[in-house]
């Protein structure tokens, strides 16, 4: 069961999504997922026979037991074991540097205030997002890989997007249950 409820923040536009498993909403800006889905339909049609795959980090607030998602950053995954979002050890490190200096694609010799802007504003990583072209709405066994090793704590949430040619985007969240199965 999914609902929204239209909320403000100061200049977004925010739904809310709850459900009776997950412990906490989860509210996001529409222009951020505006932007992931932009950033997934570029994606599809870059590579022919299913396209590349993205992602990065979610960037927002938790407070009165929700979590916000204000804003996103990608990660430029090298897709050096193809056109799917599997990690390559440098794409490890810079999403390991994102989360831990706050840098933009986690390079020390790179823009330095890309996430430190984030932080700035006290705002931290709650999640990750990323898209599948050739898999249904799912955490693959890679992808709770990578939920565990970097977003561990039980607010982390993922979002799983599948953009399609001739239909609209579907999108999927994750969550820790209260028994921490995701």
């Amino acid at each position: 069961m999914m609902h929204s409820l239209e909320t403000e923040w100061p200049g977004q536009a925010c739904q809310t999504w709850r459900v009776p498993e997950c412990p906490f909403p989860i509210e996001w800006s529409a222009a951020v997922m505006e932007e992931i889905r932009a950033d997934a339909m570029e994606a599809l049609f870059s590579v022919p026979h299913g396209g590349a795959e993205i992602g990065g980090v979610l960037w927002g607030t938790r407070a009165d037991g929700r979590v916000r998602i204000l804003a996103a950053r990608p990660l430029k995954c090298e897709h050096a074991l193809g056109p799917t979002f599997t990690l390559s050890g440098n794409d490890h490190a810079r999403l390991a540097a994102m989360l831990q200096d706050g840098l933009q694609d986690g390079l020390q010799d790179g823009p330095e205030d890309g996430c430190r802007d984030l932080r700035a504003q006290g705002w931290e990583p709650v999640g990750w997002y990323h898209s599948h072209t050739r898999s249904e709405i799912l955490l693959s066994d890679r992808d709770v890989e990578i939920h565990n090793r970097y977003f561990p704590d039980p607010w982390h949430v993922a979002l799983v997007v599948r953009p399609h040619a001739m239909q609209p985007m579907r999108a999927g969240f994750f969550f820790r249950e209260a028994n921490g199965s995701i």
